[in-house]
């Protein structure tokens, strides 16, 4: 192999340190990571070596036995740069594996490269897939090379993987799929002429992990690539587009499935003419190695150029005629915001057979500038004056606000200084998108939500029937029905106007024909929702036909009411398909960007079109309903998504919904409006680029075992989680100890055992671990205990707490199987010993020896499972899944309570609806209720897929149910293994979303009021590690913050585990509202002309408090301190004061107050 030789480049000699030997044989090579250019050559006998390689600046390695040389070289046109280097021992090493993810079979040299912040370090693996690497400490950013694994017909990883080296880091694998499928096809340009040794890539389009490289053949321009099935986007490269003088087309989207070919070709444009200009902060100092972007649609076909800046910061982009839309990366992993400075805006450049100037100037950051203010913001009332302020930091202020997009309530007011004030006249749940400004160019946008509470209207603003068909687009083409799920669905809905309280009570429906569906309060949405589905449309036509449908909804003020609508023939709009595509698939985050959609054949003003985004935490942007203000109706096509709605890095999941609306009727109850529509709802995907990362700590690791824990128990000062997995084995019961900081506390204690995932509780001296035990064979089970001390050191030795005979499979299957109370611990699980699975329990002594004989919970014909057990300070409730006597398989979930003497009560049914699977469930006591959470599937269950939201259910101790069933979580994949917490005033609820058939598992979380309803958007505080990624989770509190437990693992369909590890973080709990209050009001004042004169004000409330001033019942910009100060007072200044005061959770306004003039020879 012979290096292509460029007329200029870098020469030298690379020694060693200290002995000046020459370094014979070192790899050396000189790269930019984030930009086109990698060249590389091998020093002789005498460590001499010359690379050729285009102008520019480079990172410069050279990688020699354990020893790492790096270092900065720049190279100029036409000049051969002499530069030597001398080499360091590298004080660390990371070493892995590149293996097959079916086999786990090593890949053989395979290169294996590391970013560093000084640098960059490169191996190989060796035949059994082994490599390691020299490096320095730090944050490092490790791939296999793609083009390496494409070879081997493996598919690469599209993005690194970091980890912060302190030491010697092993056990860093990496798990490559093998291709399944195959792109193939030829690149010419607009004359028909092949173009040859251009880079491809096909990346993998629904989560951007993987990515195909390939390029296109020295004769021809064919090119192939070696991919997975699935939907991928295809394109040759830009960057080495742009250094042959071409533009190439945007990526072209393509669904493969295993074993099939698809020819895709690509034409790309002869670049006549540049585009070049300088990018330069404010002070003229070039922005260096920074991604220069442009972009044009010509004949129909947008095309791409790009380009990296010099060390001057001078760019050059090669492109054709045409309007060029050119842009700085502005969130990327090396844009503008990671420098420190503010995003420039995007720049038009037409270009007509001649070149054109473009330069940017950057403006400086004090901080990345955000929107510090939560949401939801806090409710009005209808009538009542409302006032709250905005908070935003970073950037250069003052900052400026302005109204976006989506519906503030009739009544308010956003002005400039954030405040958004008024008296709102309509009740309901508005969200809308607001803008903050700061004094440079930076800007950022975020959703918010706002209820109106009534003031004497009616309890509900809306009801309604529908039925939907569910459509997917997967690229420029026309959208199909969605398979994945059940396409065809029925809804009945009821929208409370008051959320807290709930001002309806209950809501059922009798469908024609007869038959009662009941609805249930989802606090996601904010209403009562009934929802059944089909896949196919005759089908659901079969229970919901044609005729009178009669909703019964009780209120709080306005009694029962009985509302009849008619369900007309289905009459499906026609199915929306997004027309910019392909565009939608590369948003720059940091620029607006126009959604368009072909019309709504017959569309009316009538009827209405909603547009919401989703990404993996929940939803970011929405259009409001159409009896909101903001809400578009049936002949819209377009709907703009601000700048910075989008985060950089994301995938997210979007939807289009065309609703027909056959009945609109506002007398039946009156002032409320009522509906019956059909809708077609077609779901696909946008793309942006960016990254999130949280704060987490290691507990049980280990490269070569799968560990897996989430159960952990406090006992005042420290923390002890139970971990299935340890260096005997991946089922070694074994307990780590951890302290407040995070840090780990001894080291791990090992049971000596080995079994299911053990659980613990805390007696007020000891801990007390339980699991399932298979350590003489795994057919000769029981339940076992091991106490441990603070310590974590063990009290005794292991014993048996269950009786049954190992053959009949006693099981800990839920998420809390044990609870301390009342001196005694009790103990739940699931067996077989009476021909079917049934629930036993065992009261268990601090000392560890049973406290009467096993308490039969539920053993009869009818299955029962998935035990969870917690105290209220007087009696255990144990709550569990049982199978009913329906022929079709389906689940109640009951609870019993239980004394400390082992006394039962009888069982009761908790839910209102039955589940047609089981699932763990959970429970715990908040200090009057009891908070039972359970798997529901609310599909039709087997043969069909499972489709489990999280309900949930307030019990008393006494038995009683002071409301309904909640759902808790509801989403399209199921949503499974909820874990629950309480700090006093919220809760925090996880659960993992994809449950255990789909792939990508992960683990959410979300706060709750005491009422169950959600606080702020759904949020995933665990960062992936390396290939693994959080699956499961637990939570405890400690008296001031929540401590999580989660599994974090590299996860396959079915539940599979291909590696697993154990982590924890602490997670700040959601302060108890506290709206503002005046504690010492402003005071009027009489001054003399020119004399100062300062107000203040004193207030109390949760922070951050803000503050608005007015004058006359103006705001007076900038006076957003507590204290106000006019330095010279004039005449105009005389007047009325009034200061409000704002939190999250309200605001307050003071008294009037008067400043007074005190005029020459006027008596006071």
């Amino acid at each position: 192999m012979r290096q292509k030789v460029y007329p200029q480049g870098v020469t030298g000699k690379v020694v060693a340190g200290g002995t000046g030997f020459p370094l014979t044989n070192a790899v050396v090579i000189v790269a930019r990571f984030n930009a086109p250019g990698a060249y590389g050559a091998v020093a002789d006998a005498s460590g001499n070596f010359t690379v050729y390689s285009q102008p520019g600046s480079y990172s410069f390695a050279a990688i020699y036995s354990n020893s790492l040389v790096t270092g900065l070289v720049t190279v100029s046109s036409n000049v051969l740069t002499s530069q030597n280097f001398t080499s360091t021992p590298a004080p660390f090493t990371i070493s892995g594996k590149v293996s097959d993810s079916s086999s786990g079979a090593g890949l053989p040299g395979i290169a294996v490269s590391g970013q560093g912040m000084n640098g960059f370090t490169i191996g190989f693996t060796d035949t059994n897939g082994n490599y390691r690497l020299p490096v320095t400490s730090g944050e490092w950013e490790l791939r296999p090379q793609q083009s390496d694994a494409a070879q081997l017909g493996y598919v690469g990883l599209n993005d690194r993987v970091s980890t912060n080296v302190t030491g010697n880091i092993s056990g860093f694998n990496f798990q490559l799929p093998k291709a399944t499928a195959l792109v193939y096809g030829r690149l010419v340009d607009n004359f028909g002429n092949p173009v040859n040794t251009i880079d491809f890539r096909a990346d993998d389009s629904m989560n951007n992990y993987y990515q195909a490289n390939g390029e296109s053949f020295p004769t021809d321009g064919s090119y192939s690539l070696a991919v997975t099935a699935g939907n991928l986007n295809v394109q040759p490269e830009s960057d080495t587009l742009a250094l042959a003088g071409y533009v190439g087309p945007q990526g072209v989207p393509v669904s493969l499935i295993n074993g099939q070919c698809v020819r895709v070709n690509f034409t790309v444009l002869r670049a006549t003419n540049h585009i070049t200009g300088f990018v330069k902060d404010n002070s003229n100092n070039p922005i260096v190695d920074i991604n220069v972007n442009a972009n044009a649609t010509i004949n129909g076909t947008n095309y791409q150029s790009q380009a990296n800046t010099d060390s001057a910061g001078f760019y050059s982009l090669p492109v054709a005629n045409g309007s060029w839309l050119v842009n700085v990366d502005c969130d990327g992993n090396d844009g503008l915001t990671a420098r420190g400075y503010a995003c420039v805006n995007n720049q038009q450049v037409s270009i007509s057979n001649s070149s054109g100037v473009l330069n940017f100037t950057v403006q400086p950051l004090s901080g990345n500038l955000q929107v510090t203010t939560s949401s939801p913001l806090s409710s009005g009332t209808v009538n009542a004056f409302y006032s709250t302020t905005l908070a935003a930091s970073g950037g250069q202020q003052p900052y400026t606000w302005s109204f976006v997009s989506g519906s503030l309530p009739g009544g308010l007011n956003l002005s400039s200084g954030g405040t958004i004030s008024g008296t709102p006249n309509t009740a309901g749940t508005f969200s809308f998108t607001v803008r903050v400004s700061d004094n440079g160019s930076g800007n950022t946008t975020k959703l918010f939500s706002l209820s109106v509470n009534a003031s004497n209207g009616a309890d509900v603003y809306f009801y309604g029937l529908s039925k939907q068909r569910n459509l997917a687009q997967n690229d420029s083409g026309a959208p199909v029905l969605d398979t994945s799920t059940n396409a065809f669905r029925f809804n009945a809905s009821v929208n409370p106007t008051m959320l807290s309280p709930l001002s309806v009570i209950s809501a059922s429906l009798t469908i024609a024909g007869g038959g009662t569906r009941i609805l249930s309060y989802k606090t996601n949405d904010g209403q009562y929702n009934f929802q059944d589905y089909s896949s196919t449309q005759s089908t659901l036509d079969t229970v919901y036909v044609t005729g009178n449908y009669r909703l019964t909804v009780g209120t709080v003020h306005d009694g029962t009411k009985s509302l009849t609508l008619n369900l007309p023939t289905a009459q499906f709009p026609n199915a929306p398909h997004v027309s910019n595509f392909t565009a939608a698939q590369a948003i720059n985050p940091a620029a607006g960007f126009v959604l368009s959609w072909d019309p709504f054949v017959g569309g009316t003003t009538a009827d209405f079109i909603s547009v919401r985004i989703n990404d993996s935490n929940g939803e970011i942007f929405q259009t409001p309903d159409i009896w909101l203000t903001g809400g578009l109706d049936g002949t819209a096509t377009s709907v703009f998504i601000p700048a910075n709605t989008l985060s950089a890095g994301q995938t997210y999941q979007a939807n289009i919904s065309f609703v027909k609306l056959t009945t609109r009727d506002t007398n039946m109850y009156p002032g409320v409006l009522g509906a019956v529509g059909f809708t077609s709802k077609t779901t696909f995907n946008l793309g942006a680029t960016g990254t999130k990362t949280n704060s987490i700590f290691p507990i049980a690791t280990n490269s070569t075992v799968i560990e897996f824990g989430f159960s952990a128990a406090f006992d005042g000062t420290n923390y002890l989680v139970g971990i299935q997995g340890g260096p005997a084995a991946h089922d070694e019961i074994t307990a780590q100890l951890f302290s407040p900081s995070g840090a780990l506390i001894g080291s791990r204690f090992s049971t000596g055992r080995f079994g299911g995932v053990p659980y613990l509780a805390f007696d007020g001296a000891n801990y007390l671990m339980v699991w399932q035990d298979v350590t003489v064979t795994n057919s000769n089970r029981r339940i076992y205990g091991q106490f441990l001390n603070r310590s974590g050191a063990p009290v005794g030795t292991p014993f048996a707490i269950s009786a049954a005979p190992g053959s009949q499979s006693p099981d800990l299957d839920a998420m809390r199987p044990i609870a301390f109370g009342a001196g005694k611990y009790l103990v739940v699980w699931r067996d077989q010993r009476t021909g079917t699975n049934a629930v036993y329990g065992q009261l268990i002594s601090p000392s560890g020896a049973p406290f009467g004989s096993e308490i039969v919970i539920s053993a009869d014909t009818l299955a029962a499972q998935e035990a969870s057990v917690a105290f209220d300070g007087t009696n255990f409730l144990v709550a569990w899944q049982k199978r009913t006597s329906a022929q079709q398989e389906q689940y109640d979930t009951l609870g019993m309570f239980i004394s400390p003497s082992g006394t039962k009560g009888p069982p009761f049914v908790i839910s209102q609806t039955t589940s047609a699977r089981h699932n763990p469930l959970n429970l715990l006591f908040n200090g009057t209720h009891y908070f039972v959470t359970w798997n529901k599937d609310v599909g039709p269950g087997f043969p069909s897929s499972s489709d489990f939201d999280i309900y949930g259910r307030f019990v008393s101790p006494t038995g009683s149910f002071p409301g309904n069933e909640i759902a808790l979580v509801t989403g399209t994949r199921d949503q499974v293994l909820p874990g629950v917490a309480f700090d006093g005033a919220s809760y925090l609820l996880s659960w993992t979303d994809g449950g255990f058939v789909s792939t990508n598992p992960v683990a959410k979380f979300q706060f709750l009021n005491p009422a169950a309803q959600a606080i702020g958007p759904q949020f995933m505080p665990f960062a992936p590690q390396g290939t693994n990624s959080p699956v499961l989770a637990g939570s405890l509190f400690d008296g001031s913050r929540f401590a999580v437990v989660a599994t974090l693992a590299n996860v396959g369909t079915n539940f599979t585990f291909f590696s697993g590890d154990v982590y924890g973080t602490f997670i700040t709990p959601i302060s108890a509202p506290m709206p503002p209050g005046i504690l010492v009001q402003p005071i009027s004042q009489t001054v003399s002309q020119g004399s100062p004169v300062t107000f203040s004000v004193t207030a109390t409330g949760a922070p951050p408090l803000s503050y608005q001033w007015r004058h006359n019942g103006a705001n007076i910009p900038g006076a957003t301190k507590a204290t106000y100060t006019i330095a010279v007072f004039d005449l105009p200044d005389a007047g009325n004061y009034t200061v409000a005061v704002a939190n999250q959770f309200g605001a307050v306004e003071s008294d009037v107050i008067r400043l007074f003039a005190l005029l020459p020879g006027v008596p006071v």
